[in-house]
């Protein structure tokens, strides 16, 4: 496996809180946590939905499902998951209730943590760990088929070493699969520690010896209001770790 970049020749883009690496392409911002999920969060419209309503529990799987299909990634093929800042666990109940499969949960917030287990009793059926990814022993976590995070890896502190870990969690010839807003998404609307584009993504992915790298688009949207659209887009990230084998041919 080989180490994806660290940014030795960062440059200021004018009148930003960016800099660009000339290498990978990637924005580094100065923010150190964007966001603050808080009571509120828990308590907003949307989710008090998802909390009664089984259609609405199903709903946020099949966004992902549908870009998964549309890259010829056989999301439901697998046994084990891990799901990175899962948040309430929409992702992780359907694949579990619905679909039998063998899931595992990172989540740093208290609130959704507490939510999960109060609402969808996740503690009895697999393990959801309190912690930032960063900071967990991933030997504790162990070995997955699937791994998976949406919306989170432009939160990390460090990011290229959070997918390498990935890398190594993988089984063979399983998938890791990142979502996350695109530049022009980023720069309309608010900063976080990071900010990517198709370019950046492909060559991180493609460092990290990764193969079958394919780069999906979606349209930000708050489901919460309607189908108001937002600037940019959402990149959807997937790529295949093999067992040696295909190079060898």
């Amino acid at each position: 496996m080989k180490k994806i970049c660290r940014h030795k020749n960062l440059k200021r883009l004018p009148e930003t809180r960016f800099e660009v690496c000339n290498d990978c392409g990637v924005w580094k911002g100065d923010r150190e946590d964007p966001h603050a999920y808080i009571k509120e969060y828990y308590s907003s419209p949307a989710l008090q939905i998802f909390k009664q309503k089984i259609i609405r529990r199903s709903w946020y799987f099949d966004i992902h499902k549908t870009v998964l299909d549309s890259l010829g990634v056989p999301f439901l093929n697998y046994e084990r998951y891990l799901e990175i800042g899962c948040s309430v666990g929409r992702l992780l109940w359907t694949l579990h209730r619905t679909y039998g499969k063998e899931c595992v949960g990172v989540e740093s917030s208290d609130w959704a943590v507490t939510w999960m287990k109060e609402t969808l009793g996740f503690s009895k059926d697999f393990n959801i760990y309190r912690t930032n990814f960063e900071f967990i022993d991933k030997k504790i976590l162990g070995k997955f088929d699937f791994i998976y995070a949406c919306h989170v890896m432009e939160h990390f502190e460090n990011p290229m070493k959070a997918l390498e870990e990935c890398y190594e969690m993988l089984n063979d010839n399983g998938w890791l699969y990142f979502v996350v807003p695109d530049k022009e998404h980023q720069s309309a609307l608010h900063t976080h520690n990071w900010a990517f584009d198709k370019e950046s993504l492909r060559t991180w992915f493609t460092q990290l010896g990764l193969k079958d790298v394919k780069i999906g688009l979606t349209k930000p949207y708050n489901g919460a209001i309607g189908t108001e659209e937002f600037a940019g887009y959402y990149l959807h990230v997937v790529g295949r770790k093999t067992d040696g084998k295909e190079e060898n041919k």
